[in-house]
């Protein structure tokens, strides 16, 4: 056929190729037969692999055929940590997500994947080109162009990919990945004409840096477990409950069922009800919380001095294509400094200045309204022992724990509630967990200072009467202990909280005692010994099967994550 002839009629095969999914036949039969998402994921995903490793192996053997320098290898570095974060972006944005039910959103999630893929492809075309350029001078326009807008258009593909699915499982909603994705892409077109004034490796490394930031959001955002299934898995195994008595009888080895329950991996949450930035910095560590303020300021600089470049001149007494310049001009601005000497030259300029101002002085207020409201949360430093002590106490056989106020300031009409997680088995024949409260001898303190020793009773009305010592998760699950108070200080509610173990009761032991008088008469209170614990004499000691014998006056092999790093302290009532 003359050569004009195969491009239509390819055209046309092309067309009815792309019109087939949507017509109305075609969608009869898929709700007749409904197709296999998980098959048609995966295959897609085969796919992805595919292009991404034809675009490295390509790379590779362009290096091979043509030899390595230092300068390659500073190159393929860089360009090989963009190949990386494409494969984590992609993978980690489909693992666990599943398709929303909103109109034609099958369609868009198909036919997004052909020019996803063709953005791939395309960068690595544009790496290997990359790859020889020299790190110090500047890379040629069109391989810029090429290698940023291909990379864009891979993350806004992305992008609408995340738009029409959502996640089983996640920390952020399915929002804040969406603008990530769109919002890299227009910073990765900016970066194509900024690196007109930077050198190569800069160049790239600021785009390898963009990339590799979208991974690192990915894993702050990401729950403990990435296996939706494991996950699950894990919580069938929490909630288990063995088919035969052998199998109830023998001691757990590791994993710990309370242990289990706290750390729970969140499946299937609504995507309205997920936590927001806020929230996962409210809830952050300070560290958290400095990166992500520092990194927020130091992009924000990057895309306005990206923005100045734009536009020759724009700055009054800058060197002519001077991206340092441009940079510094922007922390003036931003920091509302204004030394004189550098200034806005143009309307355009004049324009981000105004713009710029306004984002810093945004910026500001939400930086420092988080921070004040961050380092104003109240947090009640309330220590509690490690273990689970049971003993006779006034004739009564009784279960003690205690716990004590490591700031040692006032918390007043401090309550403490108990309640025990018990495995149960109803008249029909149903295995269920039940969460029964524990009577306490005294669960108020008008005044918690310094410790307190909290006495439960097991008598025929408690629902640890009759229970086996020596394997007590046969019976119990745990023990969840919540303590409030109005703290003097902040001058607010504060709690605490703290989950025991079956394996965390020692049956037959007490603790030593913490509190004695120094001879000008104030209390002392012996941290050292807080956890502590020694034989009674009035019980034969037992210590739970799945657990080693702790030896006496010693603290029990046992790590606690909710005691934090303050040194425990404890005292009796």
């Amino acid at each position: 056929l003359p050569l004009p002839w195969v491009f239509i009629l390819w055209g046309v095969g092309l067309a009815i190729d792309l019109s087939i999914p949507v017509a109305r036949v075609t969608r009869d039969l898929g709700l007749r037969y409904p197709p296999d998402l998980m098959h048609l994921s995966e295959r897609f995903g085969l796919f992805t692999i595919i292009v991404l490793g034809e675009s490295f192996v390509k790379v590779i053997t362009e290096v091979s055929g043509r030899g390595a320098g230092a300068e390659v290898a500073i190159m393929g570095g860089l360009t090989l940590v963009v190949t990386c974060s494409l494969w984590w972006i992609y993978f980690d944005d489909v693992a666990g997500s599943r398709i929303k039910s909103t109109r034609g959103a099958p369609f868009i999630w198909i036919y997004t994947h052909l020019p996803m893929a063709l953005a791939i492809t395309s960068v690595g075309v544009a790496i290997k080109k990359i790859v020889y350029c020299a790190p110090y001078e500047i890379a040629p326009d069109k391989y810029r162009w090429l290698f940023c807008g291909t990379l864009a258009l891979t993350l806004l593909t992305v992008g609408v990919i995340d738009k029409v699915t959502e996640r089983r499982q996640a920390e952020l909603s399915d929002r804040a990945r969406v603008n990530v994705r769109i919002g890299s892409a227009f910073l990765v077109i900016l970066l194509a004409p900024t690196g007109a004034f930077l050198p190569a490796w800069a160049f790239v490394g600021l785009v390898a840096s963009l990339c590799f930031g979208q991974v690192i959001f990915d894993l702050l955002s990401a729950p403990d477990e990435a296996d939706p299934e494991m996950a699950h898995q894990d919580a069938l195994n929490a909630f288990a409950y063995p088919s035969s008595e052998e199998a109830r009888t023998t001691p757990r080895a590791t994993t710990r069922r309370m242990d289990s329950v706290a750390n729970a991996v969140r499946r299937g949450t609504p995507n309205e009800v997920r936590r927001d930035l806020y929230f996962f910095l409210m809830e952050g560590s300070w560290k958290l919380v400095f990166a992500f303020l520092i990194s927020s300021y130091l992009l924000i600089n990057l895309v306005f001095a990206a923005l100045y470049l734009l536009e020759p001149e724009s700055i009054a007494n800058a060197r002519p294509d001077s991206f340092a310049d441009a940079f510094f001009f922007s922390v003036q601005t931003v920091s509302t400094i204004g030394f004189g000497t550098l200034s806005p030259g143009t309307t355009w300029s004049n324009t981000l200045v105004v713009v710029e101002a306004l984002t810093g002085v945004l910026f500001a207020a939400i930086s420092t309204g988080l921070m004040f409201a961050k380092a104003s949360r109240p947090s009640a430093k309330v220590l509690f022992s490690k273990v689970v002590v049971v003993d006779k106490h006034h004739g009564d056989l009784t279960l003690m724990f205690r716990v004590g106020n490591g700031r040692g300031n006032e918390i007043v009409d401090a309550h403490m509630r108990v309640s025990a997680l018990c495995d149960e088995v109803s008249p029909e024949g149903r295995s269920h967990t039940k969460l029964v409260d524990l009577q306490l001898r005294r669960s108020d303190s008008p005044l918690f200072r310094m410790s307190w020793t909290v006495f439960h009773v097991i008598d025929e009305n408690s629902p640890l009467y009759g229970i086996d010592w020596r394997r007590p998760s046969n019976h119990l699950v745990g023990i969840i202990v919540t303590m409030t108070g109005h703290d003097g200080t902040y001058a607010q509610t504060v709690y605490s909280r703290h989950i025991y173990d079956p394996e965390d009761l020692r049956y037959g032991f007490q603790f030593e005692d913490v509190i004695s008088r120094m001879e000008d008469g104030r209390f002392l209170v012996d941290y050292t010994k807080f956890h502590s614990v020694f034989p009674s004499t009035s019980l034969e000691p037992i210590i739970p099967l799945s657990e080693p014998a702790a030896p006496a006056h010693s603290e029990p092999p046992l790590d606690d994550p909710e005691t934090g790093d303050l040194p425990n302290s404890h005292g009796d009532e």
